[in-house]
C-alpha cells in the first residue's frame, strides 16, 4: 500500500473468519472448498483505540471479524498485545515480519540469506511457536516496494531463510503468505518470477481501485486488478490471500457521481465467488494517499457503499 509509515504504525485488518487458520491449506489442496474469509483493515479515527475501531465497524456491517492482521517490524519478537487481545476475542492474527527497524532503516535481505541473522530468525520462531495459537504469517510484504533491501533474488532467498529456520524450530502453528503487489502479479516489477520463492504458501496480493484519484489507470474492476495474481495461483497451484484491497467513490479526485463504489463491491464478490482459489479477501477501511491525493477507501463513504459491503460480508460463501 503507499502509505508504509502509516500502515507500519496503524494499519490493522480483520478478516470474518468461520474456520482456524490450520483449515486453509497453502497449496491445491484446498482450492476447491467453496469459502472465502472475508473482513476489512481498520484505521481507527478521532483518537479511538483499534479495538474500538474494530467494535465500531462491527456493528456497522452485523458481523463479528476474526483476523488481524499486523505489520510487524524487525525488532517485534514476542506476539504483540494486540495479537494476544484479537486471539483472546477469538480472532486468527495475520502477522507479516519486515526486515525494517523501528527507527529507520532496512536490514539487507542478502545478509539475512547468508545467516547473519540466524538467531535473531530462530527467537521469533520459538516466541511464534511457545505462543500456541494459529496465524497466518509472511516475510517482508510487498518488497517491490524496498529496493533499499536488496535484489528480487536475494528476497526470495531472505524469504525462504526465514521459513526453513522456523522449520527446524518446529513452528508448525502458521499458515504461510507470500504477498506481492498487485501489479507484480501482472507483470510489472519484473514480474512475478523474479519475486516468488518456490514451494507451497498462500499468494498474498495488495491492489486498488483509486479511480480518478489515479490519472494513469483511472477506474479498475476487481477482476482486472486481481485477475493476474489468480493466473498466477492456477500455474502454480496455490490458494489467494488477498490482504489489501480497497475501493474509492466515482466522485473522488473530481470524479462524477452515482454508486459506482457499491457496484464494485457486489461485483468484486460475484468475482470471488468464480474463483475458488481466493480464500481471504480484506478491505481496507482507511484513508489512502496516492500521488498526492487522499483516496477514501473507507467502507461507509456512501450509504449504498456500506450497504453493498454489509451485504456481501453476510453471505454464506464469505466467512
Amino acid at each position: 500500500m503507499e502509505r508504509r509509515e502509516f500502515i507500519r504504525r496503524s494499519m490493522l485488518t480483520v478478516v470474518g473468519a468461520g474456520v482456524a487458520a490450520s483449515t486453509l491449506a497453502e497449496g491445491a489442496a484446498a482450492s476447491t472448498q467453496s469459502h472465502c474469509l472475508w473482513g476489512a483493515g481498520v484505521q481507527p479515527r478521532g483518537g479511538e483505540s483499534h479495538e474500538t475501531a474494530i467494535k465500531r465497524l462491527e456493528n456497522m456491517v452485523d458481523r463479528k471479524l476474526k483476523i488481524l492482521r499486523c505489520y510487524e517490524d524487525w525488532e517485534d519478537m514476542a506476539p504483540t498485545n494486540y495479537v494476544r487481545w484479537a486471539v483472546n476475542d477469538g480472532r486468527i492474527p495475520y502477522v507479516q515480519w519486515h526486515g525494517r527497524h523501528a527507527g529507520g532503516g532496512y536490514v539487507s535481505w542478502g545478509a539475512i540469506a547468508s545467516g547473519a541473522f540466524d538467531d535473531h530468525i530462530r527467537a521469533k520462531a520459538d516466541a511464534i511457536r511457545r505462543f500456541d495459537h494459529r496465524l497466518f504469517f509472511g516475510f517482508h510484504h510487498e518488497p517491490e516496494r524496498d529496493p533499499q533491501s536488496g535484489s528480487p533474488a536475494e528476497f526470495r532467498a531472505a524469504w525462504q531463510r526465514v521459513r526453513n529456520i522456523f522449520d527446524q524450530v518446529g513452528t508448525r502453528n502458521v499458515t504461510w503468505v507470500c504477498a506481492l503487489e498487485a501489479s507484480t502479479l501482472r507483470g510489472s516489477h519484473g514480474g512475478p518470477g523474479v519475486w516468488l520463492p518456490d514451494g507451497h504458501y498462500m499468494l498474498g496480493v495488495d491492489g486498488y481501485n483509486r479511480g480518478h484519484c489515479d490519472s494513469i489507470h483511472g477506474w479498475r474492476s476487481f477482476k482486472e486488478i486481481f485477475g493476474g495474481a489468480h493466473t498466477v495461483a492456477q500455474q502454480r497451484g496455490l490458494n489467494v490471500f488477498i490482504g489489501e484491497f480497497g475501493c474509492v467513490e466515482d466522485t473522488d479526485c473530481g470524479g462524477g457521481g452515482g454508486d459506482s463504489k457499491a457496484q464494485w463491491l457486489l461485483q468484486a464478490a460475484e468475482t470471488i465467488r468464480s474463483w475458488p482459489r481466493v480464500k481471504a479477501a480484506v478491505y481496507t477501511h482507511a484513508e489512502g494517499s496516492f500521488q498526492g491525493t487522499t483516496p477514501d477507501y473507507w467502507i461507509d463513504t456512501s450509504r449504498s457503499s456500506l450497504q453493498a459491503y454489509r451485504k456481501v460480508g453476510l453471505q454464506p460463501y464469505f466467512l
